[in-house]
This record gives structure tokens, sequence and C-alpha cells, in this order.
């Protein structure tokens, strides 16, 4: 009895949450303004007196929406005033930076003296009078029927209240490609104030690139390129896996003779650690390096077959390593060895690095980058593309970041078309005449990854052997004597967040990514941003900004060191006015933004969010 009787009350405090907004809109004073800037599109009312005329200017400039459609305007008067014309629409496309003007001349008519805003105000009080009155009705019927053992009536009555909430609320909710905004102005003629309303429909065509889900990898992980040899001076024991799992890596690649490995992928399991890429000279070697390039399917697929068997048991392998930047002319045997594996070892990956697009047509064995890459995905059909690119060179110098970002579109654009997961090999290591890159260009490098699509992130590299660091190579993770070197401690706090944001992301498609900054900063195949699905219209320079398939938005502060003045980047929010959320990294959640202080109001009531350099955040507007 007391379950049921909880049960009924229970529905009755969500009978009067369902009626505190229906109230709440009926009494409130319509929350407009003289200009509304929304979707990239700038409105404004405005209003001058002249003896006992008004001129009303109703104006709207595209700012930067690529999305608008038609427009209709109508202008909502007050008894006691008329106007030369209150309906009016837009026959054209107002296309972006162009601006369009109406007036209509306002007089005083005889016919019925001007409300006051108090009279008007009053049927929103009489209406929220009326309908917490009769939610106080309902209420004590309910109670009386519980008393009485009704319980029926109460469920009843309980649900004709509820019924129509939900109808009103659906009702609510207009066409996605219709949008309004509301514009209000006091204008006055001769001794009286009136309050004048323009209502502007216009079609916002906005619709997220059709871009179908990629494939390739079984979940987000954070891996290394080149680790500690299992052989050598310095053996991969316990204390070193237990040393990788603490700095937050979730999967690893491994080479290593056939004993050797599988004592190592025993500890790793031990350690949570998983095998992204096992290397095997049968493979590498025999097949690529010193084999026959016109080797025949059957021989690879003996040859595969007999790795795989060899490692029969170690589920803890996620992938097998094939080869590091292939050029053009070992692409059929390795379309071989891929499809080799994909029959015969179908839930396991192969990993492959294709050559950034510095590389010369000499080393692709190709005429260019992009016949390259595309004879690549067409040709080899890889599980997943894999790319590096490393170009800072100083704390506040990078190659060319325009060509990097060249890169970055190339690679995204590649993997959307084949349907293919990608990943990128980021700069740690100091080398050659690369930077020993600071923490903000680490995260930097990370969060861009992540904002084109990136599904895993590896670093180069964890371990310096002696004879790299003989060559200058300093600063990965561990040295060859494996001891932790600063950065050991830089990725493992970037890993800390990194985790839990991949995997948020991991199951999203990426549908589109945009730059804010100046146009010489803009690679020739880059967006420059313009109002763009949930985020709209923003202020601020220097941000890449991607898009997922399910509305949510990261922004990324793309300097990556701070100006003499310590200064943050501040990015603006023109649109959107309510309902920010981001994912918090701590807890793997979405949490309002404003209630958990991580954007402010400005000035001008508008979110602002500050980037330290280098810095991401994934947004959604849950409205």
């Amino acid at each position: 009895m007391k379950t049921r009787k909880t049960a009924i009350l229970l529905c009755l405090i969500l009978c009067f949450t369902a009626l505190f907004p229906i109230a709440s809109a009926a009494g409130e004073d319509a929350a407009t303004q003289s200009v509304v800037l929304k979707d990239g599109i700038r409105a404004k009312l405005s209003a001058t007196s002249e003896n006992e005329k008004v001129v009303a200017n109703i104006s709207i400039e595209n700012k930067g929406c690529e999305y608008l459609g038609n427009i209709k305007c109508k202008l909502l008067l007050p008894d006691g005033i008329v106007a030369s014309a209150t309906d009016f629409s837009i026959n054209y496309v107002i296309a972006v930076g162009d601006k369009w003007d109406f007036d209509a001349v306002i007089e005083k008519t005889e016919l019925k003296a001007p409300d006051t805003d108090t009279e008007q105000k009053s049927y929103g009080i009489y209406i929220v009078m009326a309908v917490l009155t009769a939610c106080l009705i309902v209420a004590v019927i309910v109670f009386v029927c519980i008393r009485k053992k009704k319980n029926n009536i109460a469920m009843l009555l309980i649900g004709s209240i509820l019924l129509p909430y939900f109808a009103f609320s659906t009702h609510g909710t207009a066409d996605a490609a219709t949008r309004y905004i509301t514009l209000s102005e006091n204008v006055t003629i001769g001794d009286e104030t009136y309050r004048i309303e323009a209502e502007i429909e216009y079609e916002y065509n906005f619709k997220e690139e059709n871009v179908a889900k990629t494939s390739g990898m079984n979940g987000f992980q954070i891996t290394y390129f080149y680790g500690p040899p299992g052989f050598g001076k310095y053996p991969v024991d316990e204390e070193l896996i237990k040393a990788i799992a603490d700095c937050g890596f979730t999967s690893i690649p491994l080479a290593a003779g056939e004993d050797e490995a599988k004592r190592i992928l025993d500890i790793m399991d031990d350690y949570g650690l998983t095998c992204s890429a096992l290397y095997s000279g049968a493979i590498t070697d025999q097949l690529i390096y010193f084999g026959d390039p016109d080797v025949s399917q059957e021989e690879v697929d003996a040859i595969v077959q007999s790795v795989v068997d060899t490692y029969e048991g170690y589920d803890n392998i996620l992938g097998w390593n094939i080869y590091d930047e292939p050029t053009a002319d070992k692409f059929p045997v390795i379309q071989k060895i891929v499809s080799a594996f994909r029959r015969i070892d179908p839930e396991r990956e192969t990993h492959l690095n294709v050559w950034p697009n510095y590389a010369s047509a000499e080393a692709l064995k190709a005429t260019d980058y992009n016949s390259y890459l595309e004879r690549f995905m067409a040709e080899v059909d890889p599980d997943y593309l894999s790319f590096d690119y490393y170009h800072f060179t100083s704390e506040t110098t990078s190659t060319d970041l325009t060509r990097y970002f060249e890169n970055m579109e190339d690679i995204r654009n590649a993997g959307l078309k084949y349907g293919k997961d990608q990943m990128q090999i980021l700069l740690l290591t100091k080398h050659l005449t690369l930077a020993d890159i600071t923490p903000y260009q680490l995260q930097w490098e990370v969060n861009i990854a992540l904002a084109y699509g990136m599904k895993r992130i590896s670093y180069f590299s964890f371990w310096n052997d002696q004879y790299m660091e003989a060559d200058g190579c300093s600063n990965s993770c561990m040295n060859s004597m494996g001891e932790k070197n600063p950065h050991y401690y830089d990725v493992q706090n970037v890993n800390k967040w990194l985790l839990p944001l991949g995997n948020e992301l991991f199951g999203k498609t990426s549908t589109a990514v945009f730059h804010k900054c100046s146009p010489q900063d803009l690679s020739e195949n880059s967006k420059a941003y313009t109002s763009y699905g949930a985020l709209g219209l923003c202020t601020g320079n220097n941000f890449v900004i991607g898009f997922f398939d399910d509305a949510s938005f990261m922004i990324v502060n793309k300097e990556y060191y701070y100006d003499k003045d310590n200064t943050k980047n501040v990015m603006v929010f023109d649109d959107v006015t309510n309902g920010l959320e981001y994912f918090d990294t701590e807890s793997a959640s979405w949490k309002n933004a404003e209630e958990s202080g991580f954007v402010t109001r400005n000035g001008d009531g508008k979110y602002e969010a500050a980037f330290e350099p280098g810095q991401g955040i994934l947004f959604r507007v849950n409205d």
C-alpha cells in the first residue's frame, strides 16, 4: 500500500512539474529586444518619431549564415495605432554580407486607446492564477481519492493533466527548417507610448554534411610509435610494463621474437594493456623488405596463417604491424597481406602508416601526394588510415602550419571518402631539427587531432634507444636506461583527460571542420568558419572548430603559446543563449557550462569561454 501511495505522490509531483512551464510561459512578459543576433543573422527594429507619426525600420543583415532561405516579416501593433504596411516578405536570398531594410509609417487611429504595459501583463497574471488554482484543485481531489482508496480515479486525474501538457509541448515544436526572431521597441506618438513588435520568420536550411560512419577500429586507444624493444641490454620486464600502463597508454606496439613476445604479452595482460600492432619478421621482412613483389596470394595466405596460428590464444593482440610509410610500388604486395589477414584473422586490425605530404615524389614513388594517398586507399584498402606530421621547431615556431593543415584535411577527406577511421602519430621526442615540445604544444597536437575526427592517438616516441640518443634524440617518455624523462609526466597528464574524451568521441563521425583565422593563415583546402550547426555565429580568432554527427562540436585554440601578456584566447558565443554544455573529462559526463563556471557571461550577456594555448573543449547545446 505504501508503495502504491508513494508512486501516486510521485506522479502528482510530476504533474505540478509539468504544469509549471505552462504557467511560466503564459505569465512571462516576452523577453524580446530591439536587436537580435541569431544563426548568423542580425535583425534590428528601430523607430524614429516625427510629430504624430513614427517611421519603423526593420533591418535584416546576413552576418555569416550560408543556410538562410526565404524570409517573412510581420509588424505587430497594439490597438490605437496603424501602419502603412504590416506584412512583407523577401523574395530573394540575402547573401552573406548583404542587408535588407523595410520601413513602415505608423500613426494613431481613433478606434481604441492603447493598452498599457500593466494591462498587457495582467492577462498573463490571470492565466498563471487560473493554472495554479486548477493545480490546487486537482491536488486536493487526488489526495481525497487516495485516502478513500480510489487510486484509479486519482491516476486518471493526473493523466488528464499530463496528456494536454505533452500535447502542448509537442505542438510548440516548429519545423526544423523554420525559425523565428521576435523584436520589440517602444515608440512615442504625441504624448502616448506604444510597444510595437516585429516577428521574423525565416528558413534555416542547415543540414549536417551527409557523411557515412567510418570503421576499422575496435575502440579508442592511446598508443605510441616505437617503444622498448623486446631484446638487447634492457629487456622488457614487469616494472617497465607498469610504467607504460601508469602513463595512461591503453594499447602498445610490440616487436620481439616469438617466445619473448609471448612473455611480454602475458605481462601486458596483467596490467590491462593490449597490443595495438604486433611486429612479425615473417610479414614485414620476408614478404615486403626482401620478398618477391610478385608473390602469389596463396603464398601470402600461408605465411599469414602461420603467424596467426603462432599467437593463437593471445586475445590481447588487437592488430598486426605491417609497414611504416610504404612507397607506392609496395602497394600490391601489401594489399595481399591486408587481404589475407582480413580473411584469416578478421577480428584483428592491420596497421600501416602513410607518408606525410612533405615527402617528395621520389620518396612516395608517385606523381604527387594526392595520387599517392588515393592509390593507397583504393589499392591497399587498409583497415584504418594512419599518418604522422612533425612540424614544431621551437616553443613558438612551426615549419609550415598551412601545409600541416592541408595534410590534416587530406587525411580526413580520404578517411571519410573510403569510410575508414583515422589515426595520427604526434611529435613528442626531440630529434633532427624538431623541437623539444612544450606541454601546450602537446595538448595542441592532441586536441587538433580530435577536432579533425582522429579516433586513435599515438606519440613518437615512448622510448629512445642508445642509437637514437647518439643521433641527438631526447626527451621521449623514457630513455635507454629505463629512466623517466619530463615528457613522461606531460604525456601522463594529457592521457588522463584524453582517454575519457576519446571514448566520448569514438562513436561520433566528423561532419565538418572550420578555421577562424586570418585568410593568410588558411590552407587551400581548409574552410573559413561561417555560422554552422548548433554553434551558429561566434566571435573570436585563431580557433579550429570540429563538428560531429550528434550536433556536438569541439573548439580548439589554434595558438600554441602565450603571448607576452599571458592572455587566454576568448571565444564569444553570439547565437547560443542557453543550454550550453561541455564534456567534463574528470567525471566523463556532460555538464552545464555556465553552472559549472566553465563559461561566463560578458557585458552583453553572451557566453564566452577563455582557452589556454592548445586547449580544446567539446560542447553541445541542450535545448
